[in-house]
């Protein structure tokens, strides 16, 4: 589809399967829209999908029936974008924040990730063994939450190669004595690829554009989609993100359904940013407070505190029947356009 470029960029994502993906794809759409309303997105989807998704989408890209699975459909991004320059985002994201500071550290050449070049240690495999089996002097240790690409003979011939890549993958994956049970994603192959082409990541280790779940988990965390505040600290650094990644493992958890819920209102009711804020509060910030209050009094009285971060504890631990009474009805809420 790339060959029409109709517009010079936009967004792409990926989402098939169960209902939940969907979900996680239209919820990216929102914080798109709300950030970035300029410009367009894009989303590749089986069949099933395809009329859900056209609400959030300026784009609805037809899946193709091959042989990939999973994430490894993401090999095939290149050929699917209807783009000149592309920045793919992992559905289970959220933007958080305006998206220059993404374009501007990932959009300036052919191809943008990013990660680290190492050497040794261990990156779901032993990284100095790959280096000697691909005979590469670094391999790549990339975050594959964000690609950049633009249409460019260089960037054309990452993807062929990390395709080319995936057709021997398990052999490759045997010589590196990865357990035939591991699965290391279209990072594995990408990484192979731009070890092989002298491509570089893009490191983010002190600004941190985008952040995982570690991260999320790891400290504090402050944000409000609506106003551009996320913040994730601990004693020792404090990041201010625009982009989360892997919701996947928080699909459930607190802060990722009320920001979710935050966009869910601006889009379908006319109400001012700190009414929409105030009710926020009310229905969710206070009862987030208490809960957390009286497990931090449970954890104390332990003689082994458990761990359990706050950002991933599900939503029904401290709202159960009571969430459905709250915020049931914005389950029911439609976009108002895709504009």
């Amino acid at each position: 589809m790339n060959s029409s470029s109709e517009f010079q960029r936009g967004y792409l994502t990926l989402a098939f399967g169960d209902q939940r993906f969907l979900d996680l794809a239209a919820n990216l759409a929102l914080s798109l829209k709300y950030w970035d309303s300029d410009t367009p997105r894009a989303i590749v989807c089986d069949k099933s999908g395809e009329r859900f998704l056209a609400q959030y989408f300026d784009y609805v890209i037809a899946l193709k029936d091959d042989s990939k699975r999973g994430t490894y459909r993401k090999l095939d991004i290149y050929e699917y974008t209807p783009f000149a320059e592309t920045m793919f985002i992992d559905a289970d994201s959220l933007v958080l924040k305006n998206t220059n500071r993404l374009w501007e550290k990932l959009g300036d050449g052919d191809f943008g990730v990013f990660g680290s070049l190492e050497s040794a240690g261990n990156w779901r495999f032993d990284v100095e063994q790959a280096c000697r089996f691909f005979s590469v002097s670094h391999m790549p240790k990339i975050n594959g939450g964000c690609y950049y690409f633009r249409q460019s003979n260089r960037a054309k011939a990452l993807f062929d190669q990390a395709a080319q890549e995936y057709t021997h993958m398990a052999a490759s994956l045997n010589a590196l004595n990865v357990p035939a049970t591991t699965d290391p994603t279209e990072e594995f192959l990408i990484s192979i690829a731009m070890a092989k082409l002298g491509i570089s990541p893009k490191n983010d280790k002190l600004e941190r554009v985008m952040i995982g779940p570690i991260q999320l988990m790891d400290g504090h965390v402050r944000m409000n989609v609506l106003q551009g505040v996320f913040e994730c600290w601990n004693d020792q650094i404090r990041y201010q993100p625009v982009v989360a990644h892997l919701f996947l493992g928080l699909y459930n958890g607190f802060h990722y359904r009320r920001e979710v819920l935050r966009l869910k209102i601006h889009g379908s009711v006319n109400l001012p940013t700190w009414c929409i804020n105030l009710l926020i509060h009310i229905s969710h910030n206070m009862w987030y407070y208490i809960f957390t209050k009286m497990y931090s009094l449970y954890r104390s009285t332990r003689k082994q505190s458990i761990v359990y971060p706050m950002a991933c504890i599900p939503w029904s631990h401290f709202f159960g029947n009571q969430r459905r009474r709250i915020s049931g009805w914005i389950t029911r809420l439609k976009p108002t356009s895709n504009g």
